[in-house]
């Protein structure tokens, strides 16, 4: 029979593994070649999606407006093998901003969200797709880059600009 401290102990010990943020298993994670979308979501509502043949956009909250970013401004592959390597299961901080990863398999509309350890990397990421965003093609998009625009000026993504290097396409 276990003594009370020894219960203590063994609840405690429990307790801090089962509440300690986890890397995550790479099994969750689609193989490159299967996965087609990554996107990414900041807890102050601000998001990007990157596209498996280079293209991207970003938005703000739950709306449809998005702005286009350049073509190879952003490499899938970079960001994938980066986040990927990246990656908690949950959060450390409830309070702190985090940025949410998730990868979508090929075929599939949805995907489990895993968290960034270095949440700083993505905002380098927001910063170079806004540096790269294309110009409006059309009435909507105007409204919608006005809109987001807005949003950028009073509440930009909630991360530092962290390094990311632009590629040669993207200069």
């Amino acid at each position: 029979m276990m003594s009370r401290i020894t219960q203590i102990i063994v609840g405690l010990l429990f307790l801090a593994l089962f509440f300690t943020p986890m890397k995550a298993l790479a099994m969750d994670i689609p193989e490159i070649n299967s996965c087609h979308m990554i996107s990414l979501r900041t807890s102050n509502g601000w998001w990007l999606q990157v596209h498996r043949d280079n293209s991207a956009e970003y938005g703000f909250g739950t709306m449809i407006d998005r702005v286009r970013v350049r073509r190879n401004s952003l490499v899938f592959e970079e960001v994938y093998e980066t986040a990927k390597k990246n990656l908690l299961d949950r959060r450390r901080d409830a309070e702190a901003p985090y940025v949410a990863v998730a990868f979508y398999k090929t075929g599939e509309n949805a995907a489990r969200e895993y968290y960034l350890e270095n949440p700083e990397w993505a905002g380098g990421l927001f910063h170079l797709a806004r540096d790269n965003s294309l110009e409006p093609g059309n009435d909507w998009e105007t409204s919608w880059r006005e809109k987001i625009d807005g949003f950028w000026a009073k509440s930009p993504p909630a991360l530092s600009r962290g390094k990311v290097e632009q590629t040669e396409n993207s200069r």
